[in-house]
């Protein structure tokens, strides 16, 4: 974009007495209407256009030659020259077409393209605001934001006229809105921030719409212009779009094929995944079903063991009776019976009584055989 463009900002203020005579001297005169395709300037072939009301086939051959080097003071001319002929941005939308139609590096239509912002930035209401990138402004804030046009379509719906004093200004009509909303579809287009898919998708809902129409009448009038088409002199225009919008649904197939392709993949893998998990599944009931018997198989034992233990203390319990019993038996056998004989059999030899000794001796020995006995 040419640098004065950015520099307009000090000078919004539209001025009516300033005209297209003043942009190249008192001997310029005004172009009459058909003096387009003759325009040898940038200043000549602007005039003509918004003269004219519309574009010709050899001056848009002519524009990308023009030698475009114009003054701040120029560009503010020629913006409210715009502003003061096309009053529903009809004239604005062509050069838009134009610009669109033109070559991708082009230095002149970049900086058309820059002027037509410069234009919309200085209409209606947006001429109170303090820009000449409105367009820039609007994308700066939709930051964010998926759908740019629908954002931009939301700024061009408030805007109204430029009212007198002390009176509210008018919404704009449909057919301004429209063609606004088509200069900022084709501004977003070239500067890359948004897709023709997009932008023809959400025309088609606002702009394009067709209220009350059932599909017979859509398909038949569709049908209709495209066989006009023909013999008309915008037929390359009509073959672009239809290239575009084949060159779209081919590609819309083949996504939708590699979509479907990758959803039977998946859906493979799922019936794949499913089975697994049922295996899995099957394989979790059996070893819960192992683990439930392993279970009760260890409770018993449980049950066993405590048995057990129970049995072993009561087998200490009575073993220790036993041995109590079993020592006070062979205490009184050492200390009452056996001592009482040896002790009887003791006096009665210091006596000299053998018959008393021999038959304590002998009833010892009685006592000793019974209790060992017993013991066995």
């Amino acid at each position: 974009m040419n640098n004065e463009l950015e520099k307009k900002s000090e000078q919004k203020v539209f001025n009516k007495g300033e005209s297209i005579e003043d942009l190249e001297g008192k001997k310029s005169t005004k172009p009459k209407s058909g003096k387009l395709k003759s325009a040898s300037t940038f200043q000549e072939f602007f005039l003509a256009l918004y003269t004219d009301g519309k574009l010709v086939k050899q001056a848009k051959s002519k524009f990308s030659k023009f030698d475009i080097n114009l003054t701040n003071d120029e560009i503010v001319k020629l913006v409210n020259l715009a502003t003061e002929k096309d009053k529903d941005m009809r004239i604005t939308l062509t050069l838009a077409e134009m610009v669109l139609e033109g070559g991708e590096h082009s230095r002149n239509h970049e900086f058309a393209l820059g002027l037509i912002e410069n234009i919309v930035s200085n209409y209606a209401s947006l001429a109170r605001v303090r820009t000449t990138t409105i367009f820039q402004s609007w994308l700066d804030a939709s930051d964010g934001a998926s759908d740019k046009l629908g954002f931009f379509s939301g700024q061009i719906d408030q805007l109204k006229t430029i009212s007198v004093e002390n009176e509210e200004g008018k919404p704009l009509q449909d057919s301004q809105k429209n063609n606004l909303l088509c200069i900022a579809a084709i501004w977003l287009y070239r500067k890359r921030k948004a897709g023709f898919g997009e932008l023809i998708r959400y025309l088609s809902r606002t702009a394009f719409t067709l209220n009350g129409e059932s599909g017979s009448q859509v398909e038949s009038r569709a049908f209709g212009f495209a066989a006009s088409m023909i013999t008309s002199t915008k037929k390359a225009k009509f073959a672009y779009f239809l290239s575009q919008i084949s060159s779209n649904e081919l590609k819309f197939r083949q996504q939708l094929s590699t979509s479907q392709s990758e959803l039977e993949n998946v859906m493979r893998r799922l019936d794949k995944s499913s089975k697994k998990n049922e295996n899995l599944n099957q394989e979790l009931l059996e070893v819960k079903k192992e683990l439930s018997e392993e279970t009760m198989r260890n409770n018993k034992l449980k049950e066993d063991l405590e048995i057990s233990r129970q049995h072993v203390k009561h087998s200490e319990i009575q073993y220790k009776d036993s041995k109590d019993d079993l020592r006070v038996k062979i205490v009184r056998l050492l200390e009452e019976d056996l001592r009482g004989y040896l002790s009887k059999a003791e006096k009665a030899n210091l006596r000299s009584n053998a018959d008393v000794v021999d038959y304590m001796l002998k009833a010892a020995l009685e006592t000793i055989d019974r209790e060992v006995s017993w013991l066995k």
